[in-house]
């Protein structure tokens, strides 16, 4: 044979080889989200997808980690199944849905690490072997003979193992006569069946369906006669399911969207309910109507898009009237025109042109309206409880917060109970004034183990932009605190019912105290501290928030809790405490420019117990001017559990470092962004005429008098050199006149010490520095915190510490009035009422001891609340 007849010898026989090979890709026909691009999950499993075992304790997530040197690319969700330890058996699969009969071919990409067991790749009754570090695109082929064979891997690993997974590829190959042979007869027993089936629509293709089965029927046995035979079978039998499946879409969607329209002023109700009626009176005749069909199916499909826009609107309106509601700004009756306008436009658009236009209407209208907003100061004053519109104390510790335009919105645990709390959810608009709005997780309702064999604790909030969904991540705990879960819960609205998603061991790690963070781009961690309490943890979630996608280990044996992230700039701050319980310590800062990598040491800030809190948020206020920080802390057991309360105060940030101090009250303007120290000249009492009267003791750098020379960064110590003085400890004020004081405010020393700090404490009122009575008292003095008390009248107050070493006070304050004793006005009045009691006073205003003489002021009140003042000589 010659050179060139021996070429062309190859070239018909790699031919011919191409053509018996030749496929084609039907992976989107026929596999639902083969590559987990939708990485919604569940009951542990994407979308499309089953995850079927028969052992527990699996961690199955979409992750978007590299893998494989690029074999599973980076940035792009494939499926992972972790098993820390103990075997992992069942089988992760789809069923395929109408798929011709012929020959396949799948691929999946697989890396994968286990010590034993076996895992296979499969489609029908064919598999392949898949080996444990052989990172590589395996490949199984099958010869379908039923429509709904089953595809993905067998799982029988027996001591633990990590396998990642994606892209399953599915192929279809050109049919050969040697397949023809062995489909076509259950190809005819399908096209049978076709015909005799029940409760589909009388019409079909029969005549096409006729011919094939004439054509089987007289088909010799020859290939081309069971090619041709197989081929026809097969056409027929498809467009038999395309009808029927067409005409079911068409009936069954149009009755369900009627369903839901029905009632509501949208344009194409009516045409909804015709084509309705249409479709149940075609499904009943033997009358050729599918181009009819077709063609409606698809109008159908483009109202349903005009009604999605529908919705869109809808929900534009509701959100911009919830602002309206919460707010009471200029321009409501012009907001509320745009409104009305809005829902006669949703009555009667017909393009989805119409609603975008009329969506960016109501926008724009909202954006006008909220920025009228009054420019004010609003003062948040820390350490008393946070009330409801309707006086109930706000229940929500440990809290986590959204904002949603111009409202502040904050969950957090009601332990109202004290143990095993319900989720509350709380709406305001400057951080003072809440309103509830309803519990959205709740013992025994939510899920049935909450309250029983679970509770929750530290509940955060996230808004996922691309979900359209509110999601909250929170520390999913049992009672002995061995669970050392996480669980997420979402909705779709801010204030509804949120339903369970997922719980466990976020990728298989035990967690604990927690705290949410999200991005500039959108994406969110979930941070908490892990393994008995020893690191803490930074899980990435998934795009949809609901699963740890990929774990980085931070702060390793450093036994941090309680962190809270903030991004200024480029930069990213943590703030995070030691683990005590429910005692505070010091709270530590870290910095880094990467999230995952390249953290600071730990740095001190603040007091040696971070003023008696523990980080829980860091709010950003962006105004016209500047951008506020505020720290927002849990100030656990104040005094106990039930009664802690929520701590909120400005920080600022000056290239890596934090500016961290207390205020026990400040201003915020949540227009221009800006903060300042609330002026106090109004509120507290002048200490101008103020002196020390006594104390029980002094250290001679830090004498009484810097108790009221107001200065906080001066303070006076009880005695410490030498002798050191016992308690109790006290120190005694003269405030000049005679005044009816309401509460006081003992702030402590701010040097970052806690020493002499006064926790059991008594507050006592004097007339005249020799007899006392007690206005209040406790075991537990508020850090920093005004105290009201039982109104007194009094000249000299005294502060007492009860127990401890050491006593100390920065500055201490007053709410008082002046007592008006009506001595300018003193005279004599005869008018007879009845006399309810006497009070003496001095003619220079002060409260008269029973043993003074002379001429006193005696100011009568009468039973009918009204006073008149007289002057007295008393011998």
């Amino acid at each position: 044979m010659h050179m060139k007849d021996i070429r062309l010898l190859l070239l018909i026989l790699a031919a011919a080889t191409g053509l018996a090979n030749a496929q084609t890709d039907v992976s989107r026909k026929y596999m639902v989200n083969a590559d987990f691009s939708n990485g919604t999950m569940t009951n542990k499993s994407p979308e499309g997808w089953t995850l079927s075992l028969t052992t527990s304790g699996v961690q199955s997530t979409i992750s978007t980690e590299g893998k494989g040197n690029g074999l599973i690319a980076a940035g792009q969700n494939h499926w992972q199944l972790w098993q820390e330890s103990g075997s992992l058996k069942g089988k992760a699969f789809q069923t395929t849905s109408r798929l011709p009969l012929g020959r396949y071919k799948l691929t999946v990409d697989m890396v994968t690490a286990f010590s034993e067991g076996e895992l296979r790749l499969y489609i029908g009754s064919d598999s392949t072997k898949i080996l444990s570090g052989n990172n590589r695109t395996y490949e199984v082929e099958t010869l379908v003979t039923s429509e709904t064979p089953e595809a993905g891997l067998y799982i029988t690993i027996t001591n633990g193992g990590l396998l990642d997974f994606d892209n399953f590829t599915l192929y279809r190959y050109e049919l050969t006569a040697e397949d023809a042979r062995k489909i076509v007869e259950p190809l005819y027993k399908i096209c049978i069946a076709d015909t005799l089936s029940k409760g589909r629509q009388k019409w079909y293709n029969r005549d096409e369906m006729i011919e094939a089965l004439e054509t089987y029927k007289s088909m010799g046995d020859d290939d081309s006669s069971i090619l041709a035979a197989t081929t026809k079978l097969q056409q027929a039998h498809d467009n038999f399911q395309q009808i029927k499946s067409d005409y079911v879409q068409l009936r069954e969607e149009a009755a369900s969207f009627y369903t839901e329209i029905q009632k509501l002023k949208f344009a194409y109700v009516d045409s909804v309910y015709n084509i309705r009626k249409q479709i149940n009176s075609y499904y009943l005749k033997m009358e050729d109507h599918y181009e009819w069909v077709k063609a409606t199916l698809a109008s159908l499909h483009y109202i349903m898009d005009v009604y999605e826009k529908y919705k869109e609107l809808a929900k534009a309106i509701s959100y911009a009237n919830t602002q309206m509601q919460a707010t009471n700004y200029e321009g409501k009756a012009d907001l509320q025109a745009v409104f009305s306008e809005a829902w006669q436009t949703a009555a009667e658009a017909t393009t989805t042109e119409e609603f975008d236009s009329c969506i960016k209407t109501v926008c724009q209208a909202l954006d006008t309206y909220l920025a009228t907003r009054a420019s004010e100061w609003i003062t948040v004053k820390n350490g008393l409880p946070h009330y409801t519109d309707n006086r109930a104390t706000v229940q929500a510790h440990a809290p986590g917060f959204v904002r949603v335009g111009d409202i502040w919105y904050m969950c957090g645990e009601d332990r109202t109970s004290q143990w095993n709390p319900d989720v509350n959810l709380y709406s305001s608009i400057d951080l003072v004034n809440w309103k509830f709005e309803k519990k959205i997780i709740q013992n025994g309702v939510t899920t049935a183990e909450l309250g029983s064999s679970r509770m929750i604790e530290r509940p955060k909030l996230l808004y996922n932009s691309k979900t359209g969904k509110y999601v909250v991540w929170c520390h999913y705990e049992s009672g002995d605190y061995s669970a050392s879960e996480a669980a997420c819960f979402e909705c779709d609205s801010i204030n509804g019912a949120y339903k369970y998603i997922w719980s466990g061991r976020p990728m298989g790690i035990k967690s604990r105290d927690c705290n949410v963070f999200q991005d500039n781009d959108g994406t969110a961690y979930f941070i908490s501290t892990t393994e008995e309490n020893q690191h803490l943890g930074l899980f990435r979630l998934s795009d949809d928030y609901h699963e740890a996608v990929e774990h980085t280990q931070l702060f390793a044996w450093q036994s941090r809790e309680a962190p809270a992230i903030v991004r200024v700039g480029d930069t990213y701050f943590m703030f995070s405490s030691a683990c005590s319980g429910w005692d505070p310590n010091q709270c530590k800062l870290s910095y880094t420019s990467n999230l995952q990598t390249g953290w600071s040491s730990l740095s001190d800030i603040g007091n040696s117990i971070s003023y008696d809190t523990q980080a829980a948020a860091i709010l950003e206020i962006k105004g016209t001017k500047a951008t506020t920080y505020l720290y927002v802390g849990d100030r656990w057991q104040d005094p106990g559990l039930t009664e802690s309360k929520i701590i909120m105060f400005p920080i600022t940030f000056n290239g890596n470092s934090c500016s961290f101090k207390y205020h026990e009250r400040f201003d915020i303007n949540f227009v221009t962004g800006e903060w300042r120290e609330t002026p106090t000249e109004e509120i507290f009492l002048s200490k101008k005429n103020w002196k020390v009267a006594d104390c029980s003791s002094q250290e001679g750098i830090n004498p009484a008098s810097y108790a009221i020379d107001g200065n906080v960064n001066t303070f006076w110590h009880t005695q410490y050199s030498g002798t050191v003085a016992e308690a109790p400890h006290y120190i005694t004020i003269d405030l000049g006149k005679q005044y009816s004081i309401k509460s006081f405010l003992a702030t402590p020393r701010m040097d970052g010490n806690t020493n002499g700090l006064i926790r059991n404490y008594q507050f006592l009122v004097s007339d005249d520095g020799a007899n006392w009575t007690s206005t209040r008292s406790g075991d537990w003095m508020p850090y920093c915190t005004e105290v009201a008390i039982n109104t007194k009248e009094g000249r000299y107050i005294k502060l007492v510490c009860t127990e401890g070493t050491f006593a100390s006070v920065a500055e201490l304050d007053v709410v008082a009035e002046e007592v008006d004793t009506g001595i300018d006005g003193a005279g004599y009045d005869d008018n007879g009422k009845t006399v309810a009691s006497h009070r003496l006073y001095t003619i220079d205003g002060q409260a008269a001891s029973d043993s003074c003489k002379g001429l006193l002021i005696d100011k009568i009140t009468y039973t009918d609340g009204t006073t008149r003042c007289v002057k007295k000589v008393v011998r």
